[in-house]
């Protein structure tokens, strides 16, 4: 049986608890302002030689570190409709350091209408930063939903670090 153990890795951005067996990740919470929240994740971590997923954690500290890192581990998205996981895995396909309108995700999932729906799919993420969420903006540019701890202001200094360096 895989024992499923989380940990939190903390950067100047915010504190992000990733939890993981050897072969998924199951969830990743990111926090930037919620004291009692990261608390309860400090509690929860093991210690960094007990997580089952030690690159997980190396390549956490270097996309944190500024580095252009694409996240290549499976995430359990089974508590999502299919709907849902078909936008994460358009979601997930996004560049460092690139983004794709609500609507442009839409059209590539069949249907451009399904703005809401995009929104809706990357609210309901198990794994943001695995699966980039915060790539997905809306029309214009304009930075709208982020449901992480940190909110808008989280997902323009994820958005800003990737765009300073982006190769």
């Amino acid at each position: 049986m895989n024992a499923v153990k989380g940990y939190l890795h903390q950067n100047r951005i915010c504190s992000v608890f990733v939890e993981a067996d050897a072969q998924t990740v199951k969830r990743v919470i990111l926090v930037k302002n919620n004291m009692k929240l990261l608390n309860e994740l400090m509690n929860a971590s093991c210690w960094v030689g007990e997580f089952p997923m030690p690159a997980l954690l190396g390549s956490l500290r270097r996309y944190f570190g500024g580095e252009a890192v694409e996240f290549d581990y499976t995430c359990d998205t089974s508590g999502l409709t299919t709907l849902q996981q078909k936008v994460v895995s358009i979601i997930k396909r996004i560049p460092y350091g690139h983004t794709m309108t609500y609507e442009e995700v839409a059209a590539k999932a069949g249907n451009r209408d399904l703005r809401r729906a995009v929104g809706g799919a990357a609210a309901k993420n198990p794994c943001p930063i695995i699966i980039p969420c915060h790539r997905v903006i809306g029309k214009g540019g304009s930075l709208t939903g982020f449901s992480a701890d940190g909110g808008i202001g989280l997902k323009r200094a994820l958005l800003q670090m990737e765009r300073e360096n982006r190769s």
